[in-house]
């Protein structure tokens, strides 16, 4: 997916993520319903799926150039109005896999439930290819002074960073508590995207390379977990005896 410069390859990749995601999850989860977890992630992210699809045959229609050519599309946005519709369908996608909210929902459910080599994926991999995805729209931001897409977009990120770090704040369990901060992290790299400058693109590159650290904290709440025999934060007072 990070490679494709073809628009329906790009699509074909990023719905090829989910087979494995969905038989790793269900297969080796963890806790007491696993499967549920799967199919919960599976059918948001094939809606946001379905979605993208009918973003990808827009643009193959209405930018009147009849190709899947993912720098063609770039340097040739259809009219105002269709190029505010077919960028919302590709973000709303996004926002889904990202995950933004309200689209987090399956969140806590698989990363309760997945093994940690997969939680280090959907943070490291997973994640990262919904902020690509969204910074190389196939479908480029449009003006801002059309519909209210940087407002509408700014919202979704500020509503995400405040809802992810209030949920980490009030989570017990620190595999949670690492999941919901990562939600407010992706906040404010959506949040730069969105801001239409220069200074809001610098801030998201920087943002972008801390987000690099949530891999590693799942593996130090594992590591935790493994030492401790649990991921209870209230009864980890005095954490180096505990894993000493």
């Amino acid at each position: 997916m990070f490679l494709a410069v073809d628009l329906v390859l790009f699509y074909v990749f990023w719905e090829a993520m989910l087979i494995p995601a969905y038989f790793l999850l269900w297969l080796f989860g963890e806790g007491e319903r696993p499967g549920r977890a799967a199919i919960k992630f599976v059918l948001f992210t094939l809606a946001g799926s379905l979605l993208m699809l009918v973003g990808v045959i827009g643009e193959y229609v209405f930018t009147g150039q009849q190709t899947f050519d993912l720098s063609k599309l770039a340097g040739i946005p259809p009219s105002a109005t269709i190029q505010f519709g077919l960028f919302a369908v590709f973000a709303l996608a996004f926002a889904i896999k990202t995950p933004l909210f309200p689209f987090h929902s399956w969140l806590p459910d698989a990363y309760l439930a997945a093994p940690t080599p997969m939680l280090v994926t959907f943070a490291g991999v997973m994640g990262k290819a919904a902020l690509t995805a969204f910074c190389a729209s196939p479908s480029p931001l449009p003006d801002p002074s059309a519909g209210g897409t940087g407002a509408g977009g700014a919202g979704l990120a500020v509503a995400a960073i405040i809802w992810g770090a209030l949920m980490a704040i009030a989570q017990r369990d620190m595999k949670l508590l690492v999941a919901y901060s990562s939600v407010s992290h992706m906040g404010f790299i959506v949040l730069g995207i969105f801001a239409y400058n220069i200074q809001g693109q610098q801030a998201r590159s920087c943002r972008w390379s801390t987000t690099d650290h949530h891999p590693a904290l799942f593996l130090f709440v594992a590591w935790i977990a493994d030492r401790t025999g649990t991921r209870d934060r209230s009864a980890l007072a005095g954490l180096a005896r505990a894993c000493l």
